[in-house]
């Protein structure tokens, strides 16, 4: 893989794309409160881009039907690269009241453009790696993705208050840029998704993804997984993570911050281990999804019970490597047990159930928290994490004949 061109370029594009969604993300913020001095009008952000999402997940799709995957990765990043520098002029030359509703929906394309990102990336990287290389593949990604989040969002709010939100947005329209030319350099001579959108309808084009998820055991087992575990990361909003370092720890807000870092250092720590371990975890990647829940389990109801501070960090630290080893297990199953052809479209399928119970997560653990106690939360999330662990042993006898047929395709 040392000598694979292509997936150097997907691994640079995307870094320097995360970084820049980040800087966008934290100026749309900033002038968002700074204009309205609303919390709840800042606080719709977040549900007009998992909205986008949802709906980008939904109709990708017939994208992939039309277009090959390398253009729909590149074409989505030239899009939104048009969009943020629409919002920049915008930003530039507009009063701030009337920016706000036009705000909203570019904040919504660009949202809708990154949704068909993350399915033809994850299917490109499986045409670009060999098999036996896709566990080192994805913890490369999964630990770039990592490093540029925690980079960003501990220097994002510096240099918005050193250079303000637009000389920051300009900066993001540079990186976008850079990241489009990079992805463009990625090779990938399959070409189209083997004709099929001049044979399939759009109503069958819509359902392959799902139509292959419900057939596959494995894949059903996933992404059953999948939701339980979305579920239980309701926990992990900013409202829940205030409310526990305020009432369980007994901390300033800045212990929010101490929380957030002291996760992502350990999901950065947990891509290296998974990198280190890649033979094996490819030997074993059912057992390494067990393992990876079940310790989330365990490490989630000790967060819940401790009171102290030191030890609550330590904690998020040790999630990081747990969550990885599950994640990038997962990722591998379906990049090793999904025709090729189909794989965007499962991807697609998959982020549309992850954005779906995104959306159910915040509302069931918000309400746990407020009725019964952030502890009570915190408990709940550990127990879903325990039963999704208790899924993977159903997958053991279903994944091995899949995973070598593979090799076939």
């Amino acid at each position: 893989m040392r000598s694979n061109a292509s997936f150097r370029f997907l691994l640079a594009g995307q870094a320097l794309a995360n970084l820049a969604d980040v800087l966008v993300l934290m100026s749309i913020l900033t002038f968002l409160f700074d204009a309205t001095k609303s919390a709840i009008v800042t606080g719709m952000v977040p549900i007009f881009r998992v909205s986008a999402l949802l709906l980008s997940g939904m109709v990708a799709p017939l994208v992939i039907d039309r277009f090959r995957l390398h253009s729909v990765l590149t074409g989505s990043q030239l899009g939104e690269s048009l969009l943020v520098l629409i919002l920049a002029l915008f930003f530039a030359v507009g009063g701030a009241g009337a920016q706000v509703p036009i705000l909203f929906g570019l904040v919504f394309g660009i949202a809708f453009l990154k949704g068909w990102t993350t399915p033809a990336r994850n299917s490109l990287v499986a045409r670009l790696v060999e098999p036996g290389q896709l566990v080192k593949a994805n913890s490369l990604l999964a630990t770039a993705d990592q490093s540029v989040q925690m980079a960003a969002w501990a220097l994002g709010g510096m240099m918005i208050s050193w250079l303000g939100w637009n000389p920051t947005l300009w900066l993001s329209l540079a990186l976008l840029l850079a990241s489009t030319v990079s992805l463009r350099l990625v090779g990938d001579d399959q070409g189209r998704q083997a004709g099929k959108s001049a044979t399939v309808s759009k109503r069958e084009s819509l359902q392959e993804g799902w139509i292959t998820i419900w057939k596959s055991p494995v894949l059903r087992l996933v992404t059953m997984m999948d939701v339980i575990e979305g579920i239980a990361n309701g926990v992990w909003i900013a409202g829940i993570i205030i409310v526990y370092v305020g009432e369980v720890l007994q901390q300033g807000e800045s212990w929010f911050g101490f929380i957030n870092a002291s996760y992502y250092a350990g999901t950065i720590l947990g891509g290296l281990l998974v990198l280190k371990l890649s033979k094996w975890v490819n030997r074993q990647l059912v057992l390494s999804m067990i393992a990876g829940s079940f310790s989330v389990s365990l490490l989630t109801f000790w967060y819940a019970m401790t009171s102290t501070p030191w030890l609550a960090l330590a904690l998020c630290v040790l999630m990081g490597p747990a969550f990885q080893l599950r994640d990038i297990a997962q990722r591998t199953i379906f990049q090793t047990n999904v025709e090729l052809s189909l794989l965007p479209k499962v991807y697609a399928a998959q982020g549309t159930v992850s954005y779906a119970t995104f959306g159910l997560s915040v509302t069931l653990m918000g309400g746990v928290a407020d009725a019964f106690g952030v502890r009570l939360a915190y408990g709940t999330a550990a127990v879903l994490f325990a039963v999704s662990a208790l899924l993977a042993f159903g997958m053991g006898r279903a994944l091995t004949p899949l995973h070598k047929n593979r090799q076939e395709w």
